[in-house]
């Protein structure tokens, strides 16, 4: 899921409470100074700041879905996640994702309308750490455009949207946990208290898969600016926003990023058979392999893959095709993910001749919910 505006997705990443009564733009002023120095640029124009309530969130949320349709929120992506067993049938992503949204975010920054969004939970506000996490988004936005077709490509590359995202959140989380570091103990401490006020250790009510695929690009993407600023300063992340990775497999591996971001291994697709229509062609990666496996060793053996929606009538076929290093690590993973009925002998390493690849298949048919 590559939502079309940028939301810190939960309440686990919450940071310190307001640390004084200061009026909301005084706070908010105070903090992007803050998120300024850290992140080391500036912002070049002031930000328009708003506080809702949950349901408030709610329907804003339902307003960013209107205004800017996800097609990874559409029921043909429904039909993906029931052939792959991730949602029961009477489950649908867009109700699944717009409750645990509701539910779980502490912030938002909307790259479309330009407003960073806070939110207040009861008598718990955004916390500090929220609001560093959300600038650090501004700043980004005002200086690198994450609506430029860098940051949201083409509906048919969904792994290079996904480490567009991760190299935005990654960046906001990593300096958001610098700020929480020069708090200290007291700053620690309440950024446990303040994640307890948002709902933090409430749990989530997403299913195990969004729960991943959410958290993801923040972890996987916070590592990933981690090994840049190590490496090269401020100025390789900044080249980085120049240059996303084209790949989560870079960002789940830096040093694949920085030894030339290599494309990946090209799949050459066959036509739909007669009476079939393919709803839906996009890149299939290795973060959405270990979202769907679990497994971080499957995902280390990707070097490339495709995701096939394909519709006849009510009938609906599923099409995963992996090309990866070694089949090995990946099959039982895989088997054990998947429903059982439908791929029992579906995955098969292939194309065994085409060396140092191998390439798997899985098919799953069924039909619309």
């Amino acid at each position: 899921m590559n939502p079309r505006w940028v939301v810190l997705a939960g309440a686990m990443f919450a940071a310190a409470p307001m640390a004084s009564s200061a009026p909301p733009d005084d706070r908010v002023a105070d903090l992007a100074k803050t998120a300024e120095r850290l992140r080391g640029l500036t912002l070049d124009q002031p930000l328009d700041v708003e506080t809702l309530d949950r349901a408030e969130l709610r329907a804003e949320l339902q307003r960013l879905l209107k205004a800017h349709p996800d097609p990874e929120l559409s029921p043909a992506y429904d039909d993906i996640y029931h052939l792959l067993g991730v949602l029961t049938p009477d489950q649908h992503i867009r109700q699944i994702l717009l409750t645990g949204l509701t539910d779980q975010i502490a912030g938002l920054y909307d790259n479309y309308s330009k407003r960073l969004l806070l939110i207040k939970s009861g008598k718990a506000e955004a916390t500090d750490g929220t609001v560093v996490h959300e600038i650090v988004h501004a700043i980004q936005d005002q200086r690198f455009n994450l609506s430029s077709p860098r940051f949201q490509p083409a509906n048919s590359q969904r792994d290079a949207a996904r480490a567009a995202q991760a190299l935005a959140e990654g960046d906001a989380l990593e300096t958001q946990t610098r700020f929480i570091a020069q708090s200290g103990l007291r700053g620690a401490l309440g950024e446990v208290f303040g994640a307890i006020g948002q709902g933090g250790a409430s749990g989530s009510s997403l299913p195990p898969y969004f729960q991943r695929a959410l958290v993801q690009p923040y972890l996987a993407g916070q590592a990933f600016v981690t090994e840049l600023r190590r490496r090269g300063g401020q100025k390789l992340v900044d080249r980085a926003f120049r240059n996303p990775p084209r790949t989560t497999a870079a960002v789940l591996d830096p040093a694949r990023y920085l030894s030339g971001d290599p494309a990946p291994v090209a799949i050459k697709l066959a036509p739909p058979p007669p009476g079939w229509k393919r709803l839906i062609s996009t890149t299939y990666g290795a973060a959405d392999l270990s979202d769907l496996t679990a497994s971080s060793e499957a995902a280390t053996q990707w070097l490339g893959g495709r995701l096939l929606l394909e519709a006849k009538g009510t009938r609906r076929r599923l099409k995963l095709i992996l090309i990866v290093r070694d089949a090995g690590p990946v099959i039982a993973p895989l088997n054990a993910a998947v429903p059982r009925a439908a791929i029992a002998s579906a995955i098969v390493p292939g194309n065994s001749r085409v060396k140092p690849h191998g390439r798997l298949t899985v098919t799953i048919n069924g039909r619309r919910a």
